[in-house]
């Protein structure tokens, strides 16, 4: 993706309907002054839809499956370059309804797995994916 947006917005249906765990990274310069001893660098991912793993150099630095999504990457990060990777998981219902819907040719879902059937109405497509905004935030620690 371009941008952060949810997957429910995209016109390729392999995304739109995408069930499971996708993959983003970035490159992030973290400037010298970053580090200061009586500060922690937190990372914000902002809004995410579900579940998000964070790694930053190969590193996991922690799993959040509701806001906020607010990791400590204190540790993590160092001057200079730095991998961020964050891994969002998002529900199953996208997938089932994307497997519903008649104008989508490729179905993923076995035979029969169109009658699986939902409590009450059928939901709208849930947004889904890392949303944002995503930014570090320097905070004083607690003494």
């Amino acid at each position: 993706l371009q941008k952060l947006q949810s997957w429910a917005e995209q016109v390729d249906a392999g995304v739109k309907y995408f069930s499971g765990t996708a993959t983003y990274q970035k490159i992030v310069d973290a400037q010298k002054d970053w580090f200061q001893q009586d500060k922690k660098l937190l990372l914000d991912l902002g809004e995410v839809m579900d579940i998000a793993e964070v790694s930053i150099n190969g590193k996991t630095v922690g799993t959040a499956w509701k806001p906020p999504y607010i990791f400590d990457a204190t540790t993590f990060l160092k001057p200079g370059t730095n991998q961020l990777r964050i891994d969002v998981t998002n529900q199953w219902t996208n997938r089932l309804l994307g497997d519903r819907d008649p104008e989508v040719s490729t179905k993923v879902l076995p035979a029969g797995s169109e009658n699986i059937r939902f409590f009450g109405r059928t939901p709208p497509l849930p947004e889904s994916g890392l949303l944002g905004p995503v930014r570090f935030i320097s905070v004083k620690r607690a003494k």
